[in-house]
């Protein structure tokens, strides 16, 4: 698999969208009131959908996403798994502030390459309590082929409150 190059006329990897879309409720779309963090902007990768016990992150491959065998980096599977971890244990209704999480423990195994240009990872939230909870991810690429799965034991951020997310419309 060839990762492409980056195009020349705009600033290495950054993600000029503001937040990420998330998933569809009642037919109202939620997006995320929050410009991206750094890394995420470096790196540009978005949340697709988002919902109770559920996330999904996407990354367009990138020439910044490859290693020296010019395949993707490894870092890059556990970042994507990572995140889908936090975002599918900590979803909260639009206008409710937002929970954050923090990782105790990923566990990640790299089972193929991918042969697409897009990097898919969805999560699960599979059981956990008041301040922990544990989820199951799968990274696949646009053509379905399964890349790493994915474990991890995640931490609710305790005292830390955000800003609610916003409905569009409201």
């Amino acid at each position: 698999m060839n990762i492409p190059a980056r195009p020349r006329n705009r600033r290495a990897g950054i993600n000029s969208r503001k937040g990420g879309s998330v998933s569809e409720e009642d037919g109202k779309v939620t997006t995320l009131d929050i410009e991206p963090y750094p890394l995420q902007k470096v790196l540009g990768y978005s949340i697709t959908r988002w919902e109770q016990d559920f996330a999904e992150v996407r990354l367009k491959l990138d020439e910044i996403h490859a290693n020296r065998h010019g395949i993707p980096h490894g870092g890059i599977y556990c970042l994507l798994i990572d995140t889908a971890s936090g975002f599918s244990g900590s979803y909260m209704p639009p206008g409710q502030p937002r929970r954050m999480a923090m990782t105790l423990s990923l566990a990640v195994n790299f089972v193929g390459q991918p042969k697409g240009t897009v990097l898919i990872a969805t999560g699960r939230k599979v059981g956990g309590g008041q301040s922990n909870f544990f989820t199951e991810v799968e990274l696949r690429c646009d053509e379905g082929v399964l890349v790493a799965t994915g474990q991890g034991a995640m931490r609710y951020r305790k005292g830390y409150v955000d800003a609610p997310a916003k409905a569009e419309g409201s």
